[in-house]
């Protein structure tokens, strides 16, 4: 998970999305840091679910298994 793949690499955890602006010909990349020295894979890998989950509550058109589960 991220949390191994960090500590192995010696790089911290971020997450990052593109969140489209007004008019959709541009975008803002939102990153976010999560907190360094969680040694614990399934927390940090629930963190980063959680922060994914907030990219996809802002702008759920953008994601397309979103979009596409409410066509159907």
């Amino acid at each position: 998970g991220p949390a191994r793949l960090a500590r192995a690499a010696g790089v911290p955890v971020l997450v990052c999305a593109l969140e489209p602006l007004p008019g959709g010909r541009a975008f803002r990349l939102d990153v976010r840091r999560l907190a360094d020295g969680d040694d614990c894979a399934t927390r940090m890998t629930q963190r980063v679910a959680d922060a994914l989950s907030v990219a996809i509550l802002r702008a759920p058109g953008w994601w397309l298994w979103m979009t596409a589960a409410r066509a159907g």
